[in-house]
């Protein structure tokens, strides 16, 4: 039976694929201290191989976006401050460095959450993300996603880092529950032309479900007719037409004054 349903549009665009749900709980493990250098060395070289990890990334081609959100992580990681209140808890509670780690975490995130600054709250985003990272490294998961066919992301948040490492030709959509237009996550999807919405119940959408993302009015159709389907295989086809015809009209040459050429082109990808 089909069913429609309204949530907030953040990248626009149509997307037509079954539903997969992205798994992103992580906790720290309650094993007892070993000590406090032990966890101490353990947490320092956690946060190394997380730095690590996101300087990698800079690697590639990156847009001017992405690469001041994984820069600004990297500070964040890099903050005496940070260190000094991880220790502080290993040597104080005698709890572990994953246990440490994700207490101060949880404690930036609610100052981060609480704040009166809106540009503050959209940065609750990089601290979740930086401690999913480390915990990950902390418990020795290396969880990769692969997928094999198209699908749409289902997730309750999707962090940062994630967004930037999404495979196109795989992730044609992505649900989200948490998240707003402005969210770093919602701006890199635009910029890499991934439909989006956000505010969805992700419970009422299950593995495997074929549905339509509607990324322009922020509408899912779960289970669409076949008419449903073939209207909407016809908006995203005469969209991406009106798109080739964009680029090719403005990809021109002009000629100032002087005599100079200057070439007009414009990005498209966010269309």
């Amino acid at each position: 039976m089909q069913k429609t349903f309204k949530g907030i549009p953040t990248s626009g665009g149509i997307a037509i694929a079954k539903v997969h749900h992205l798994t992103q709980q992580l906790t720290s493990n309650q094993e007892r201290s070993i000590g406090f250098l032990y966890e101490q060395n353990r947490i320092k070289n956690a946060i190394c191989d997380a730095v690590f990890e996101i300087e990698s990334m800079l690697n590639e081609n990156l847009s001017v976006e992405a690469e001041g959100i994984l820069l600004t992580q990297v500070a964040i990681l890099k903050d005496p401050e940070l260190i000094s209140n991880i220790e502080n808890k290993i040597r104080k509670n005698r709890i572990n460095a994953a246990q440490a780690f994700e207490l101060t975490m949880n404690e930036f995130i609610e100052i981060f959450k609480n704040s009166n600054n809106h540009m503050i709250n959209e940065k609750t985003a990089d601290l979740k993300d930086i401690k999913y990272r480390v915990l990950k490294i902390l418990n020795q998961e290396n969880k990769q996603y692969e997928y094999n066919e198209e699908v749409i992301l289902v997730a309750e948040e999707l962090y940062p880092s994630e967004t930037i490492k999404l495979d196109k030709t795989f992730i044609k959509g992505i649900i989200t529950e948490k998240g707003s237009k402005t969210s770093h996550a919602a701006i890199l999807s635009k910029q890499m032309g991934i439909p989006s919405i956000s505010g969805i119940d992700i419970h009422t959408l299950k593995n495997d479900d074929l549905i339509i993302l509607d990324g322009d009015e922020g509408l899912i159709i779960v289970n669409p007719k076949d008419e449903t389907i073939r209207k909407y295989q016809s908006i995203r086809e005469n969209f991406y037409q009106l798109k080739k015809k964009m680029k090719y009209e403005l990809k021109c040459l002009t000629e100032t004054q002087d005599g100079k050429e200057i070439h007009l082109l414009s990005n498209l990808g966010s269309t």
